[in-house]
């Protein structure tokens, strides 16, 4: 089996996480810094 693809799977799954628990960190202090969170690659 690939196990760099679930690795990939699972490191793209932790870093949606992590930016979703970001933003909604960063929204209740600064409700701008969302969207430049958000535009960044």
């Amino acid at each position: 089996m690939n196990s760099t693809a679930n690795d990939d799977e699972r490191m793209n799954r932790i870093i949606r996480d992590g930016r979703r628990r970001y933003v909604t960190w960063s929204r209740s202090r600064n409700p701008s810094a969302a969207h430049i969170f958000w535009s960044k690659p």
